[in-house]
């Protein structure tokens, strides 16, 4: 499954249609949902910042939303640009301790695209428009347990914290919109290091395809040993910002831990995902 035809159009090795499935990985697993699963404090919002990898200049600002419905989370992100346009928008309904995904929604207010993915019992219907008059096409898979969407790849990362901690490599069965399909990660541990005054835990995401692994752009993130947050992510833009295509961003997570609070029933972000569903 991870071999040539599923990548499709470009097939000579992959390009563009590589250059899709990991740019949609990068730029949706930015949207971490660090608050997620037992254990780990869980915010009622956040906010971060999406800057260039290079200069740190500050391109794009984000804020997250977690509401509690029932047992499920309803977790909504909005990016905006510099003059405070919305750019982004993205829901994710899912169980907190299993990590089973209700459903995801993703637009492109820029662009148009538009990502949904929705699960009924053991079916996963999975749809990708490209572009405002683009068609949409719709696909259905069978669903399985591990099977998530790049907003739930932090949730993961910390429901198998401890394996990471002892150096053991965690694997994902991530959801491509874009290909209606899914691919095989694993998230790598790299190193331990003295960042910032505090001890972090490096990872990289990478396919587990041998020939794809060769290809694909560095996907990183720095953790706190002590904490268990997310401290930053980096990997190529999937976006094109001034002229060029794939730049180097870094997100940069707030460090104020004590900020975190329990999710509460409703919230106004919150009640925009409630109602997009």
């Amino acid at each position: 499954s991870m071999g040539c035809l599923a990548f499709g159009s470009r097939c000579e090795p992959w390009g563009k249609a590589m250059n899709t499935y990991l740019s949609t990985f990068t730029m949706l697993a930015a949207l971490l949902g660090f608050a997620s699963v037992p254990g780990f404090a869980r915010a009622e919002s956040r906010s971060f910042e999406i800057r260039d990898a290079k200069t740190q200049e500050l391109y794009f600002k984000a804020f997250d939303t977690w509401r509690k419905t029932g047992s499920e989370l309803t977790r909504e992100t909005l990016y905006f640009d510099l003059q405070n346009h919305q750019t982004n928008h993205e829901w994710t309904r899912y169980n907190p301790q299993s990590l089973l995904l209700s459903a995801f929604h993703f637009e492109d207010s820029a662009d148009g695209n538009e990502a949904h993915i929705e699960r009924k019992d053991a079916t996963l219907t999975v749809s990708w428009r490209q572009g405002l008059k683009g068609q949409t096409a719709r696909a259905a898979l069978d669903f399985r347990p591990d099977m998530i969407p790049s907003s739930l790849v932090e949730a993961r990362i910390q429901q198998g914290w401890a394996q990471l901690l002892a150096g053991q490599p965690l694997n994902i069965e991530l959801i491509v919109p874009q290909r209606q399909s899914t691919y095989a990660f694993e998230i790598v541990p790299r190193a331990r290091q003295q960042i910032e005054g505090e001890e972090r835990l490096l990872l990289s995401a990478q396919p587990r395809n041998i020939l794809l692994r060769l290809l694909a752009p560095r996907l990183e993130f720095q953790y706190s040993v002590a904490t268990g947050t997310l401290r930053s992510f980096t990997g190529p833009s999937p976006t094109r910002i001034r002229g060029e295509e794939q730049r180097p961003l870094t997100l940069v997570y707030p460090r104020q831990e004590t900020a975190q609070l329990q999710p509460t029933e409703g919230s106004k972000m919150g009640s925009q995902a409630h109602a997009a569903d």
